[in-house]
């Protein structure tokens, strides 16, 4: 006879969940296994993107073809930074357009407000001419040039 659980000799796991559900901690659906591969390709998949917006930022500064474009609309909000902290920073939404053969093509930086001396000697306003780089292969990859 089991003296520690005298009980469990008596009644089988299944009268005693239904006695008292709660008794016993249901197993998840999902098993480790898989839970690990889930946030192991997550995990991938964030390096892999870090990767290519690192390697794209990368050639914009060395091999970005430099071009004038025109502000078509600023707006200004408070964002968070991380879902850890509930910090809020201030950021502008610039969005310019700028001609490339002949073609109107569209463009979005978000800059925070602490670096926009990195970018600008004053805060600029709709329609004013900014200075940018693009990727001369594809378009749509561009930002807003430095001072």
């Amino acid at each position: 006879m089991n003296k520690k659980y005298p009980y469990t000799e008596k009644y089988s796991r299944e009268q005693l969940e239904k006695a008292n559900p709660n008794l016993y901690v249901k197993k998840s659906k999902i098993n480790r296994k898989k839970l690990i591969a889930i946030i192991f390709v997550a995990l991938v998949m964030i390096f892999v993107i870090g990767i290519w917006n690192y390697q794209t930022e990368k050639y914009l500064r060395n091999e970005g073809v430099q071009a004038k474009a025109k502000i078509s609309s600023i707006k200004s909000e408070y964002r968070r930074l991380n879902d850890i902290e509930l910090t809020r920073v201030r950021t502008y939404s610039i969005e310019y357009k700028f001609l490339y053969s002949s073609d109107t093509v569209y463009g979005l930086d978000i800059i925070q407000k602490e670096d926009l001396n990195e970018y600008f000697d004053k805060m600029p306003k709709v329609n004013d001419s900014i200075e940018i780089l693009y990727d001369a292969q594809k378009n749509e990859h561009s930002r807003i040039k430095k001072k």
